[in-house]
């Protein structure tokens, strides 16, 4: 991601970005911690993608689990209604 210089606003102190755009600081530490094993190779881009990835995939856990959570929750129920 690029910081702000003389003659560059970058897209973390856009006006547009201003309280909107959240975890760049995370997204700075990650890519640190690659450059410091792994020197120009990873963009800040490929670290977003990533972790949009991930995201995609963790939410896609927790709603299948919600999902089926209520399932087994409203089938025990009704076992128990039946039997009454």
């Amino acid at each position: 991601m690029l910081n702000n210089t003389d003659t560059i606003v970058s897209e973390q102190d856009a006006l547009p970005n201003t309280n909107s755009l959240r975890g760049l600081d995370v997204v700075n530490q990650i890519k640190t911690a690659v450059e410091n094993e792994c020197p120009a190779t990873v963009s800040c881009a490929d670290i977003l993608t990533i972790a949009a990835q991930v995201a995609s995939v963790l939410v896609c856990f927790i709603i299948n689990f919600i999902n089926y959570f209520f399932y087994f929750l409203a089938s025990y129920i009704d076992k128990i209604i039946t039997k009454i």
